[in-house]
């Protein structure tokens, strides 16, 4: 390894491995933290059943059906709660949450 270098038992790195490690690292944590903000934010982003109808391209019975029947024979719902007692409300963690399950079941 031409980065790493055995001096009197101690091993030394060289500057510019050094330079793309530590910038690598912090890349790394930058995005994670950038992750981390989205699924914080995303617990608090509420969804109404027309929006998700109109993002996922399907009606709004479908998606109440998600939320009341769910697919795969009942194994996977959509969380909602009511609002006012009258129309759903999904967080945005909790709609990516079941989407991607949903695809996982059928892949």
């Amino acid at each position: 390894m031409d980065h790493l270098t055995e001096i009197g038992g101690a091993v030394v790195m060289s500057k510019e491995f050094f330079a793309k490690y530590t910038t690598d690292v912090t890349q790394l944590a930058a995005k994670t933290a950038i992750e981390q903000y989205k699924i914080e934010a995303s617990k608090d982003e509420k969804l109404t059943v027309t929006e998700i109808a109109k993002q996922e391209k399907c009606s709004r019975p479908t998606v109440i059906e998600w939320i009341n029947t769910g697919i795969k024979k009942g194994k996977l719902k959509l969380l909602a709660s009511k609002k006012n007692g009258r129309d759903y409300i999904i967080t945005r963690f909790d709609l990516n949450r079941f989407l991607e399950a949903k695809q996982a079941l059928y892949n």
